[in-house]
């Protein structure tokens, strides 16, 4: 979703997801300043030249990006919406140690 100014939600605003779309797919880019009003539960990762403010209440599954300010009312929640893996996990590799090469030292003639 792209808007060149403002973007604001009513009251008690739900974004659903259909046919298999993941949060983390979700962007919103918004020219100016984003609100997303009290008791609103939001996805996807907000992205807003200005700010983006938060109503009491609401909560974002993603993330908010903003080049001035991001604003939590009380009882604002934000909740990570990258899913947990089991990676395997990563083995550092060791490397033989190096040593220093030694050349005689040469005195100028």
């Amino acid at each position: 979703f792209q808007t060149a100014s403002t973007f604001i939600t009513s009251t008690g605003t739900s974004i659903v997801l259909i046919n298999g779309a993941k949060a983390y797919n979700v962007f919103w880019a918004v020219g100016s300043s984003a609100t997303i009003a009290l008791s609103s539960d939001f996805i996807g990762t907000i992205l807003a030249s200005a700010s983006v403010t938060f109503g009491t209440s609401s909560v974002i599954n993603g993330r908010a990006l903003a080049q001035v300010a991001v604003n939590f009312a009380g009882g604002s929640t934000v909740a990570s919406f990258y899913p947990i893996t089991n990676s395997p996990s990563i083995q550092p590799t060791i490397l033989p140690s190096l040593e220093p090469t030694l050349y005689p030292s040469v005195s100028p003639t």
